[in-house]
């Protein structure tokens, strides 16, 4: 009985490690992704006080918002599919190696990466939608009487 107890507190204590080691990641991953929201809201109010007279004169010129918006993202939608590109097999290989400690090992499926990156942009659109939509719907005869 008291080998078993021994051996329960070895088992116990090696992934007490582990959840302290979850803890952390899930911290940081939640504090990366905010830093990450806040970074691309700053990045696109730039662009969007840069290109003020030009959303007002495509607006007068007939644009839809399908349109602004296209004008305003085209840059954050390259960004996100170059970070994609590069984070994916970093984070495969990352994975792999992590899973290689353990004895019972789970296979990793496509959809283990395609769900955070989707959830990664769902929530930074839903960031920065605020933005585009004040953009997209002002009055372009204030962005155009300051000439």
């Amino acid at each position: 009985m008291g080998r078993i107890l021994l051996l329960d507190e070895r088992i116990s204590s090696q992934y007490h490690n582990e959840r302290i080691a979850r803890n952390q990641i899930t911290l940081f991953t939640i504090l990366a992704v905010g830093l990450a929201c806040l970074g691309m809201l700053g990045m696109l109010n730039n662009i969007v006080t840069e290109k003020t007279k030009e959303i007002g004169i495509r607006k007068v010129m007939g644009a839809r918002l399908h349109h602004i918006m296209q004008l305003l993202l085209n840059s954050t939608v390259v960004q996100i599919a170059v970070a994609t590109l590069v984070g994916i097999p970093v984070a495969y290989f990352l994975a792999r190696a992590y899973l290689e400690k353990f004895a019972e090992q789970i296979p990793l499926q496509w959809w283990h990466f395609a769900l955070p990156v989707a959830i990664l942009v769902l929530i930074m659109f839903s960031t920065i939608s605020v933005v585009i939509w004040k953009a997209a719907t002002r009055n372009p005869v204030e962005a155009l009487k300051y000439e």
